[in-house]
């Protein structure tokens, strides 16, 4: 393999990395009362239910806000980065839109 050859799990693997650490950074933007539902449901794997009882608001309360939570994640991302994935959901291209490469937002 010369200098110049690619490596495509490598790079698989950085754009993943790349797209992962960006959520991360992103997802500490959030406010706290959607940041806290969608850290529950999504990275605890709380029920949704469960989630109502230990916050104490209404099952569609959490709902929202966990919905919310993802669709203002969605949104920051995609201001933030250009992502393409091919036909099998495998990260192909992950850049910083201001930076022209991927420096974790």
């Amino acid at each position: 393999m010369g200098p110049y050859d690619i490596n495509a799990h490598d790079d698989a693997l950085n754009f993943n990395e790349c797209v992962e650490n960006s959520l991360k950074k992103i997802l500490q933007t959030l406010p706290f009362k959607y940041r806290e539902a969608l850290e529950m449901a999504e990275l605890e794997n709380i029920s949704q239910l469960e989630i109502a009882n230990r916050l104490g608001i209404s099952y569609s309360g959490v709902k929202s806000r966990v919905q919310r939570a993802r669709q203002m994640l969605k949104e920051k991302l995609h201001k933030a980065l250009v992502i393409k994935a091919d036909r099998y959901g495998n990260i192909v291209v992950c850049m910083n839109r201001q930076r022209n490469c991927c420096q974790y937002v």
